[in-house]
């Protein structure tokens, strides 16, 4: 999926006229969309015999309706054919996440959970290394791409079987230790979306607006490697290129914090880690606004990367705990995903387009404080019945 999306911000500077309010809106609808389909899908799709069946069904608009809509050259056309396309992501993503929380051993689920969020990730951080080379000998073959490795995703999880087929039930050991850590996992869950979506707009602006920036700076011939005012190397002059690299280390931070949280659980339940890398995050987006060095913009999108795998692997953590609503907390966890994906790209593509393209990456710091707020208002609610509880 990432060598289409990765590729879809020069797409759209190129071959549709477009600059950053245009890439933004684009992301932003794209990811509305896949947010409302979380929502509306979780329904049928949670009841069907076999929710791995609407899985497939949405890898296939992906792998064949979205990358098609790039022979078109209307914007309103474009986005009319290719949405579609992208929210078949919301029918294939809580169907994998629901199967995979149906093993009922929390240590099991923990590990495979981690084992899965590294493949996932480990994908979103080589296929921007193809995107932008492949982009450069022709627009169409990252998406060409795109469908031949969606087509063969699709028939991997042909291969999956039912979950009640697969999984034994629990043992009254397992029974009782996912009773306690749902009671945990509850009191932390609408705190964790909200960091979920915060965390997930970072990215969507990083993806869809700052490719403008480094097009700008590369153009200008400003975009230096290091601290001081060097030449910058050939391959910052093509932009295509450099942000590649910076897409890869957005999404190798990632995989490093999802092999991390796997091998551990004491960041379970552990809200003042959230907060530390959402502070982090908040820093390094800003410095994003006012540098022209090609290392410290390596350096701030590894930690967005970091910040964006902490929060999600404790999100979908979170969400599955409770086996009787695992899916439909899957779609909702999914849906702040799209939601974040949309705040990021559409509201940062707004202010870019009237301020300049540096602005929202200096006023965003300002969202992620009212957030944080947020979340500390929803942990002490969350906390609150169940400390209640515990005394009674």
């Amino acid at each position: 999926m990432i060598v289409g999306v990765t590729a879809l911000p020069f797409f759209v500077f190129d071959r549709l006229g477009g600059g950053a309010r245009m890439s933004g809106a684009v992301m932003a609808v794209h990811a509305l969309a896949y947010a409302a389909c979380s929502l509306t899908s979780s329904g049928f799709v949670s009841r069907a015999r076999n929710g791995l069946v609407w899985a497939m069904v949405g890898i296939g608009l992906m792998a064949f309706v979205f990358p098609a809509a790039v022979l078109l050259r209307n914007p309103y056309v474009y986005l009319l054919v290719s949405t579609p396309g992208y929210a078949g992501l919301a029918l294939a993503w809580p169907a994998l996440w629901s199967w995979l929380g149906g093993e009922p051993d929390l240590k099991v689920r923990t590990r495979r959970m981690s084992h899965y969020n590294l493949a996932w990730s480990a994908g979103l951080a080589v296929g921007p290394l193809f995107a932008g080379p492949l982009y450069l000998l022709d627009y169409r073959l990252p998406f060409l791409a795109l469908t031949c490795l969606a087509s063969m995703a699709g028939l991997l999880v042909a291969t999956l079987p039912h979950e009640k087929m697969h999984y034994a039930p629990p043992t009254p050991d397992a029974a009782g230790k996912s009773a306690a850590n749902v009671t945990k996992s509850e009191a932390h869950l609408y705190a964790t979306w909200v960091a979920c979506a915060l965390s997930i707009a970072l990215l969507g602006a990083s993806r869809s607006v700052f490719p403008k920036q480094v097009e700008n700076l590369a153009e200008a011939g400003t975009l230096v490697l290091g601290l001081d005012a060097s030449t910058a190397w050939g391959f910052l002059r093509k932009p295509e290129v450099a942000f590649s690299y910076l897409a890869f280390i957005l999404n190798a931070g990632r995989v490093l914090v999802f092999i991390a949280m796997g091998m551990t659980k004491r960041w379970q339940h552990s809200f003042g880690l959230l907060v530390v890398c959402q502070c982090a995050a908040m820093g390094a987006f800003w410095l994003l606004g006012t540098t022209r060095s090609y290392v410290l913009m390596l350096a701030c999108f590894g930690v967005i990367g970091l910040n964006s795998g902490v929060v999600f692997f404790a999100s979908v953590f979170y969400s599955l705990a409770d086996p009787s609503k695992k899916h439909r907390r899957a779609a909702i966890n999914e849906s702040t995903v799209g939601m974040g994906n949309f705040a990021g790209a559409m509201g940062c593509g707004l202010l870019a387009g009237a301020y300049g393209v540096t602005a929202p990456f200096r006023w965003m710091p300002v969202v992620l404080v009212a957030g944080l707020c947020a979340q500390f208002w929803l942990l002490r609610r969350g906390i609150r019945p169940r400390a209640g509880t515990s005394d009674a």
